[in-house]
């Protein structure tokens, strides 16, 4: 759910969170019409926030479940000990760290 969908804010085109248009140029544009007092500004300002983050966030999830993905389909990483051994995914903490937000994010296991 888009937080800009269910506050009826004036954000003209500041409703585009996920690129092209920069929130604080177009709120500075808004404020100097005399569209907002300092609570509006804040109030839409934390509700695109919140919109972007939440857009990033779910492309961060998906970036690091495919990854994972891979790390599932291989034994480990060739060469990490320069020795010639293969350092098996379970020596990598951060694999399971990551292993372990995905599945508390997804509420289930990978």
């Amino acid at each position: 759910m888009k937080m800009s969908d269910v506050f009826n804010l004036p954000v003209k085109d500041v409703v585009d969170v996920y690129g092209s248009v920069n929130i604080l140029d177009a709120l500075s544009e808004c404020i100097s019409d005399g569209c907002y007092d300092d609570f509006e500004k804040s109030a839409a300002h934390a509700i695109n926030n919140h919109d972007r983050l939440t857009y990033e966030n779910e492309r961060l999830k998906n970036a690091m479940k495919d990854i994972l993905y891979i790390v599932d389909d291989s034994t480990g990483v060739a060469g990490y000990h320069l020795n010639g051994d293969v350092a098996d995914w379970d020596e990598f903490v951060e694999i399971r760290n990551a292993n372990q937000l995905i599945s508390e994010l997804e509420g289930d296991e990978l």
